[in-house]
């Protein structure tokens, strides 16, 4: 049986097991719950009599001892203050158990969001015996305190969310405010990408304001508006003032992350490129986008090997997603990676050109660079009604005798 015990582990997620291997695991974990049990037991019922004079100390001086009216109940007093004990001496390694045995029924992000729930459920646990305690006097003060830094979070934490939803929606004003629509002309281009750049610049002096004023009051806050400042930035291609931004965007931020791979693949730093894309997916694992991204930066730069194990990671952290499996297949068999199944969203990281129907939905029905004339042609001139105007005829003049 110890043996047995030995074996015990966690089922990890996604793991395919027999019905007897789960109902091994319960009963190793039923035996585990017991044998921790049954050590505080034998620690308490050991103690019995330091513990119930402990008990019994809170009584007023006036007020006789507790007695007992029948000949078994000083042993059944005993056994009851034994198994009280053993419980709360146990109920971490309760806890563990339960939490082990269904826990890869959920989510990995689940699990990851369980642990700072778990120790504080033991920790608040015995916090509670201490303010039940009279004899603990330091309880009065600790429980008031933990209830009214909790209110205080919770009014701060409103307060800050309810400025921070009107200073977002005074950015998204400034950004509706670039211009949507194509451009006729070289000059006209030039000019609409002016004005973006000038939106954009305003966008980011109100995040910048909103991050120093705002930040402060909620963890990774300032991390995430520079995440978002670093990602308009990058969008408009000005890669080099994203940078700073990027690198300094919260850990839960895999765009950002993402984006800041790019850039190191466009300088050929393939060392900064991993770093920063495997920040990207571990707090965003559940993102297609950013596992095939990276490996897309990956292929791109002639470590296809990487790229397969970078995708069969990808498919291990996300359930029956086609896209990446449909890219794993693709460099198995030798192929290219396609990424037009991730739309809009892959091109605004910049490393493919969209195809024209895709420009063409963004600006209303017709692809921007349509009426652009090509680089070392000159545009056909055109008469007010639209159509070509006829060519100048050049007559060579004839100049034999």
């Amino acid at each position: 049986m110890l043996s047995g015990l030995r074996r015990t582990r966690r089922i990890e997620h996604e793991e395919q097991v027999h019905i007897t291997d789960h109902l091994e695991e319960l009963r190793n974990r039923i035996i585990i719950s017991l044998l921790a049990l049954g050590v505080g037991f034998g620690l308490c019922f050991w103690q019995h009599e330091r513990i119930i004079e402990f008990l019994n100390r809170p009584l007023p001086a006036d007020i006789p001892a507790p007695m007992v009216l029948g000949v078994a109940e000083p042993f059944t007093i005993s056994l009851k203050v034994a198994l009280a004990g053993a419980v709360i001496l146990a109920i971490p390694v309760l806890i563990y158990q339960v939490y082990a045995f269904v826990m890869p029924a959920f989510d990995p992000d689940h699990d990851r969001r369980t642990w700072p729930y778990l120790t504080t459920a033991s920790g608040l646990f015995f916090v509670g015996l201490a303010f039940g305690w009279p004899s603990l006097r330091i309880s009065y003060g600790i429980i008031p305190a933990i209830l009214a830094a909790g209110g205080a979070a919770y009014f701060i934490y409103r307060r800050v969310s309810e400025r921070l939803a009107a200073e977002m929606l005074v950015v998204q004003n400034i950004l509706a405010a670039s211009p949507q629509r194509p451009a006729t002309s070289v000059a006209e281009q030039r000019e609409m990408e002016a004005k973006a750049r000038t939106t954009i610049d305003q966008a980011v002096v109100v995040l910048l304001s909103v991050r120093d004023r705002l930040g402060p009051w909620i963890p990774t806050m300032s991390g995430q508006i520079s995440g978002n400042i670093g990602s308009l930035l990058y969008m408009s291609k000005r890669f080099d003032d994203a940078r700073p931004y990027l690198a300094a965007a919260a850990f839960n931020h895999g765009l950002a992350h993402a984006m800041l791979g790019a850039i190191h693949f466009r300088d050929k730093a393939p060392l900064l490129m991993k770093a920063a894309f495997e920040r990207a997916v571990k707090w965003s694992e559940k993102e297609a986008l950013i596992w095939n991204c990276y490996a897309w930066c990956l292929d791109e730069s002639g470590d296809r090997t990487e790229a397969i194990a970078v995708l069969n990671r990808g498919i291990k952290a996300m359930t029956a997603e086609p896209r990446t499996q449909a890219n794993l297949e693709n460099l198995q068999n030798g192929r290219k990676l396609k990424m037009q199944p991730f739309d809009m969203p892959w091109y605004q990281l910049l490393l493919e050109e969209p195809p024209r129907e895709i420009v063409e939905q963004m600006m209303g029905g017709r692809d921007p660079r349509a009426g652009l004339p090509r680089p070392g042609f000159r545009a056909t001139p055109k008469a007010q009604g639209g159509k070509s105007l006829p060519q100048p005829t050049i007559r060579r003049r004839d100049t034999r005798g």
